[in-house]
């Protein structure tokens, strides 16, 4: 755990200094006359005792993180000689290393030289999760992301499989792994909420990781601040959040169409879980305990060019028939014919991908919470339900074809 930790605040926090800035003399530092260091560090300690570090402040105290700031290796900070910035960094960890903890630089500091408070790991982890990456545009709302979860949240525990109480953060290979914090105290949270159906990501039935996948709810805090607000919200298996947004959503979400629906919303937050999976990619989810809709803001349909292109939606005829029939549920009407020959200038995109019908549940609303579970063992139905349609969006009839019909034979590919 250590290490993990160590290695990304090196990542974070590895920059060229410019003590100039600072009002530091690095001949002096090279010659280990830190006093110069130490009244900048016994201001910063001094204003931390009050409140917060200001932006500003914690840029300063960011700042004096040198090179790879391992006291355990060597590193070679432009203006410093070899082994000088190794002392500089044994001198700060022994003087001011609880200042640094207090902002999740601890593990910078090598774990030695200073008592390591418990809450400290708690700071290092939303470091590690939520980066205060410098020269980014958002790196003060990322500061202040830090300064509200160190002051709101903890890091979630459980009881393991001998009865001992652990942390729920989890780390694999190459930085991979996952981390719940949950809040101290009740905290609701003001926000828009996002109904998705993505053609440019791989529907949710592929369970692929790569690119994410579709379609989800997404949650905006008002305050951009709230970082850790940001991301996909679970609403799976609660009626009552499928009751609140089914009647809100258009015909053309249900009929599996590409856009989003945003509402005003409400909710309690419950858990943070940021993830990453170094294979595969990284996200942020979040669990509520209930949610208000104050109101539907906007309802924005995707347009023909968020069809185009698409191999995960895409389909082409594939039967030695001279046509296919399109007809309007199944077993029903013949509403038209597409013909083989035509196939080269005729587009099809599967909706049923987004749609995911299994048991008469469509992927949409088990999305916003429609209780009863589908059966993902069965691996026939995949293969012979009935397949909606769309022909060359927005010209789209929303049609539906058999995809298997033993009666017609019909294939596509």
């Amino acid at each position: 755990m250590k290490k993990i930790l160590c290695f990304i605040c090196l990542v974070t926090f590895t920059f060229s200094l410019d003590f100039d800035k600072l009002g530091l003399n690095v001949e002096l530092l090279n010659n280990k006359d830190y006093t110069q260091a130490k009244a900048l560090l016994k201001g910063l300690e001094s204003r931390a005792k009050q409140r917060d570090l200001s932006f500003e402040d914690y840029q300063k105290l960011e700042a004096l993180m040198l090179c790879e700031m391992s006291p355990f290796e060597d590193c070679v900070t432009p203006g410093f000689v070899t082994n000088a910035a190794y002392f500089f960094t044994k001198f700060m960890a022994k003087e001011f290393g609880h200042l640094f903890a207090e902002y999740g630089m601890g593990s910078n500091m090598g774990y030695e030289n200073f008592e390591y408070k418990k809450e400290y790991s708690l700071y290092d982890e939303i470091v590690f999760w939520f980066p205060i990456n410098k020269n980014s545009p958002s790196q003060k709302e990322a500061y202040e992301n830090f300064l509200f979860m160190k002051k709101h949240f903890k890091i979630a525990t459980e009881i393991d499989d001998n009865g001992k109480r652990k942390k729920i953060c989890r780390y694999g290979d190459a930085g991979g792994g996952e981390c719940m914090f949950i809040p101290k105290k009740p905290l609701v949270l003001r926000g828009v909420l996002k109904a998705i159906q993505d053609f440019h990501l791989q529907p949710a039935r592929l369970g692929s990781c790569d690119d994410g996948s579709s379609p989800y709810n997404a949650f905006e805090p008002h305050n951009k601040n709230l970082v850790f607000a940001f991301g996909e919200v679970d609403l799976t298996y609660n009626q009552t959040y499928y009751n609140l947004f089914a009647p809100l959503l258009p015909e053309w979400y249900k009929e599996g169409l590409g856009g989003s629906v945003n509402f005003e919303v409400e909710l309690e937050l419950e858990s943070v879980m940021p993830w990453k999976f170094s294979a595969c990619a990284a996200g942020n989810s979040i669990q509520i305990k209930n949610i208000k809709i104050l109101k539907k803001i906007s309802e924005n349909p995707s347009q023909k060019k968020d069809y185009e292109d698409n191999e995960y939606y895409k389909v082409t005829l594939n039967t030695s028939d001279n046509y296919v029939n399109l007809r309007n549920k199944p077993n029903g009407k013949i509403l038209a014919q597409i013909f083989t020959k035509d196939k080269e200038n005729i587009k099809l995109i599967n909706l049923s991908n987004m749609l995911w019908s299994l048991n008469k549940i469509s992927e949409w609303q088990r999305q916003i919470g429609y209780k009863q579970k589908l059966d993902f063992e069965d691996k026939q139905k995949l293969g012979q339900e009935w397949v909606k349609y769309c022909i060359s969006h927005p010209m789209c009839k929303r049609l539906k074809m058999q995809k298997l019909a033993i009666s017609i034979n019909h294939r596509l590919k």
